[in-house]
């Protein structure tokens, strides 16, 4: 999740400057801005800023619970991650 998380932010910045001319700071800015621009609909982009807060929160610590409750929303946030490395095409 971590590698195509970060290669899809790296991807989004690089579009965002190329195309819409501002730079974004950070992953969660990028999953904005692609929504702001249309890359992402809505929908999907509130479940990016999700699937970057589970990210964060599992470089941070370990927790058992929190792991498989965030392994079950896998299959979502690769249909996502997917989705938004289509619309960045």
């Amino acid at each position: 999740m971590t590698i195509l998380e970060e290669e899809n932010y790296s991807n989004a910045k690089a579009r965002i400057l190329a195309v819409d001319l501002f730079d974004v700071g950070s992953p969660k800015g990028a999953i904005r801005s692609c929504r702001e621009v249309g890359v992402l609909p809505q929908e999907q982009a509130i479940i990016a800023l999700e699937m970057a807060d589970d990210r964060n929160l599992t470089v941070q610590t370990y927790n058992e619970k929190l792991a498989i409750e965030i392994f079950g929303r896998l299959r979502t946030y690769r249909d996502i991650l997917m989705c938004w490395l289509e619309g960045l095409r």
